[in-house]
């Protein structure tokens, strides 16, 4: 029997709700990213009990190469026991269309449902 499909996602907190705005809060002020999309099954209600959370996250030009680079951009999750899964993708490739990530993510994100942006 799969263990995932029995399991919550919940890590440290008391919910899957929680954790997944645990972890929104957590990205938004460990790394101040541009943008943060919720992709893959849970974007569209398609996942079972314990399956990770998987973000495209948006990160700002000024980071540089950092902002491409996964164990910085999940640096903030350290010790939540969240399963997720990130996409790091440079704001300024996302824009040029350009960058190892931008292609695949363009459609998570088309898929994806948007949690957070500067703008809001």
């Amino acid at each position: 029997m799969d263990t995932l499909a029995t399991h919550s996602n919940t890590g440290v907190y008391g919910s899957e709700e929680a954790a997944l705005n645990a972890v929104v809060r957590r990205l938004k002020h460990g790394i101040r990213p541009s943008r943060i999309y919720l992709v893959g099954g849970r974007a569209d209600g398609k996942y079972y009990p314990g399956s990770p959370f998987q973000f495209v996250v948006v990160t700002r030009a000024e980071d540089g190469e950092k902002g491409s680079d996964c164990e910085y951009v999940s640096h903030p999750l350290r010790h939540t026991g969240v399963n997720v899964e990130l996409i790091p993708v440079r704001a300024n490739e996302l824009q040029r269309g350009i960058g190892t990530n931008v292609r695949p993510s363009m459609k998570l994100i088309k898929n994806g449902r948007l949690l957070f942006s500067v703008e809001d």
